[in-house]
């Protein structure tokens, strides 16, 4: 298993790498839009740093397509 991907992050970790509050994480995991966490123990949740860091640069990529389809033509 590639150690990025066997990496575990808590919420706080997460918070600080994606720039979003824990609510709005909950919102994006109920939409389907953001990586589950995984159950570490009966009180401990996780995610795997590989699936957070597959969705930034998701949202990296989707952001720069976007940028690009809104620049003017040239004449």
């Amino acid at each position: 298993m590639d150690t990025s991907t066997s990496r575990l992050l808590r919420m706080p970790q997460v918070q600080a790498q994606v720039g979003l509050s824990k609510s709005q994480i909950y919102k994006l995991i109920e939409q389907g839009s953001f990586p589950k966490q995984i159950k570490v123990c009966q009180r401990v949740s996780a995610w795997l740093s590989g699936d957070i860091e597959t969705w930034v640069e998701q949202r990296v990529l989707e952001s720069t397509q976007e940028e690009q389809l809104e620049l003017p033509l040239g004449d």
